[in-house]
């Protein structure tokens, strides 16, 4: 019998999580599954650039002559010279659009599925590093809702490059992991943190930042903690 309750209460309880990410997709996507994406989200500024960058590094992967250079496309500030460093490249994302390009799906359909692929990114990793950090599975869900689906994430529909921020709880997820001495979590923060830079330069920097902030306050915890200094000396022994 307390089996059954259990198992009632987690399926329950992974009932609820589902409404929640389903009713933050719902809030930011509503309009753009009724149309069945045959609309844009956000204004006719950003997306377009967003969609146009997306299609250049697409076609410069398969080999297009008019996108064989490609931090020098031939469309933007011509005869100027990496001109697409001026802002987002969006390289780091990059590979969930060619993976719709290729399964056939059109520019506008495509650039679609990669938005919506975004905002699950976003709400799966802040589940992620909230499990880290040991809160239950409903709380770990109402956080990712919050960083992926809530208000300030719809004020980004017109700036769509703002939501390739999953890279960022990743990074701090394999900080929390380091506690356990594990060599990969270095590595994939730093990985983490490359990307999120190439995915969106702003919220790279703003992640810098805030590993820099971090590092400060490890700083100061380790010159004044004598078992932090050894648990610390052990992992950076196992790199």
């Amino acid at each position: 019998m307390r089996f059954t309750r259990a198992a009632r209460a987690r399926r329950l309880e992974t009932a609820i999580i589902a409404l929640i990410f389903l009713a933050g997709l719902w809030f930011l996507f509503g309009q753009l599954i009724l149309t069945k994406f045959d609309a844009v989200p956000g204004d006719l500024g950003d997306s377009r650039f967003n969609a146009i960058i997306l299609e250049h590094g697409y076609r410069y992967l398969r080999g297009d002559e008019w996108h064989r250079v490609l931090w020098s496309p031939s469309w933007s500030f011509y005869p100027h010279k990496n001109v697409l460093a001026y802002s987002d490249n969006l390289l780091g994302t990059l590979l969930l659009y060619v993976i719709a390009r290729l399964v056939g799906l059109g520019e506008m359909a495509a650039f679609n599925t990669w938005v919506v692929t975004l905002s699950v990114a976003n709400f799966a990793s802040m589940v992620l590093l909230l499990r880290g950090l040991r809160l239950s599975r409903l709380s770990a869900a109402l956080g990712g809702f919050v960083f992926a689906f809530a208000m300030p994430r719809g004020q980004h529909l017109n700036h769509l490059q703002l939501f390739s921020q999953f890279f960022t709880p990743l990074c701090f997820f394999c900080l929390v992991k380091m506690r356990e001495l594990r060599p990969w979590t270095v590595w994939g923060a730093v990985g983490c943190a490359v990307l999120q830079l190439y995915a969106a330069v702003y919220l790279g920097w703003f992640l810098a930042l805030a590993l820099g902030i971090s590092a400060i306050v490890t700083a100061v915890i380790a010159a004044s903690s004598l078992n932090f200094r050894n648990s610390l000396g052990v992992g950076v022994r196992r790199l």
